[in-house]
C-alpha cells in the first residue's frame, strides 16, 4: 500500500526479524488496511495516524505462541542476512532463485524441491523495498504474484493450471531481470 509523500511516518526497524517475520507482518498490514511501505535496511513506514493499528499488529505477533514450522519454515535458516548486506542486495540476490522458483514450478507445481525455494527466496523479496533500478509497480506484481504462489503452493496439484499460469506470469516478469 503505498504512502502519501506528506503525510507524518512513524518508523520501525524490522532488521533483525526473519524474512518470514516480515512477510507475516506484511500480509498482517495488508489485512488491516494499514498503508505501508519498505525502506532501505528493511525500515517498515506507516503513517502516524495508523501508528497504533501497527503497534496492536506487532503486539499480536509478540503475543502468538510459535506456529508449527510450514512449508517456508526451512528459510528462516537461509534467510540470515549477510554482514553489510542492504535489504536492496537481499532482495536482487533472491530475485535468480525466484525466477528459477517461477520456472520449476510453472513446469511441475508440485515440486517440493521449488516450493521450498520460493518460500525461502520470496519471504526475502516480499519483505523488502524496491531495489535501486526496479520500478515500484514492477516490484508491486513481483511481490504480489510471489505471495499468491507461497499462499498455495502446499495445495497446488500438477493439473493445476491457475496456479501453473501465475507462476509462468511471475518467471515471465523476472526473465529480463536476473
Amino acid at each position: 500500500m503505498g504512502l502519501a509523500l506528506e503525510e507524518n511516518l512513524v518508523a520501525y526497524d524490522l532488521s533483525f526479524e526473519t524474512p518470514l517475520d516480515r512477510a507475516s507482518v506484511t500480509d498482517l498490514l495488508v489485512e488491516a488496511g494499514v498503508p505501508h511501505a519498505w525502506a532501505e535496511d528493511f525500515e517498515l513506514r506507516v503513517p502516524s495516524s495508523h501508528e497504533e493499528q501497527a503497534d496492536q499488529i506487532f503486539d499480536q505477533l509478540a503475543d502468538a505462541p510459535d506456529a508449527p514450522p510450514g512449508p517456508g519454515a526451512e528459510a528462516e535458516d537461509y534467510a540470515e542476512v549477510p554482514a553489510g548486506a542492504s535489504a536492496s542486495e537481499v532482495a536482487v540476490g533472491a530475485l535468480a532463485r525466484l525466477f528459477d522458483a517461477a520456472d520449476r514450478l510453472a513446469h511441475r507445481p508440485t515440486s517440493r524441491g521449488a516450493a521450498q525455494e520460493l518460500n525461502e527466496a520470496g519471504a526475502l523479496v516480499v519483505s523488502a523495498p524496491a531495489p535501486g533500478g526496479f520500478g515500484p509497480a514492477w516490484w508491486v506484481e513481483v511481490g504480489q504474484l510471489t505471495q499468491s504462489l507461497m499462499a498455495t503452493v502446499g495445495s497446488a496439484s500438477d493439473d493445476d493450471d491457475e496456479f501453473r499460469e501465475t507462476a509462468q506470469r511471475l518467471r515471465t516478469l523476472l526473465r529480463d531481470s536476473v
